[in-house]
């Protein structure tokens, strides 16, 4: 009968142990509205503001000028997983960590002329999933695990380097 316990007690800590080994976490970011239209109905010297607001909302930002106002739409998304694999009873040491981030951005701006007519537009999208990232060995028997990484597209003014030189194109970091 006691051994039938303590077995009962070994499986018991042994599920709860195996439940710490891993944690899970999920982030959703989000700035601003999606856009309701598609940019491509903006007819530059036909459309009108108050068709623009029809179509797309209230803008983020109206930019007032002496010859017509300026709308701002934007956009911007972020969702991240992670799955972390940790040792959490000894050491509390995490042992691999895996990552994946999904960013998807708009930004439109209307430029209206004195009548309230449109006089141009333009329209930026983005959407990107970064490589996952492993941030952490795991020992896996017979098998060698390979990541390969990908290249991140950022506005020069976002990405510096050690001697305060921004990377552009044609130029070489290395």
């Amino acid at each position: 009968m006691r051994s039938k316990n303590v077995r009962r007690m070994t499986e018991v800590v042994c599920c709860v142990a195996l439940l710490g080994l891993t944690a899970c976490e999920v982030v959703k970011m989000q700035v601003g509205s999606e856009l309701r239209a598609d940019p491509a109905t903006i007819k530059i010297g036909q459309t009108t503001m108050p068709e623009v607001l029809e179509l797309f909302g209230a803008p983020e930002k109206v930019q007032r000028r002496s010859r017509g106002d300026v709308f701002v739409y934007s956009y911007w998304r972020r969702d991240s997983r992670k799955l972390t694999l940790e040792e959490p009873v000894v050491t509390n040491t995490e042992l691999y960590t895996y990552k994946v981030i999904r960013e998807d951005s708009n930004r439109l701006v209307v430029i209206f002329d004195e009548e309230g007519v449109v006089t141009g537009y333009g329209h930026r999208t983005g959407d990107a999933e970064r490589p996952a990232e492993a941030e952490g060995p795991v020992a896996v028997a017979g098998a060698v695990d390979e990541a390969e990484l990908g290249l991140e597209s950022v506005a020069p003014w976002r990405k510096c380097y050690r001697d305060g030189k921004v990377s552009g194109a044609g130029m070489q970091i290395g």
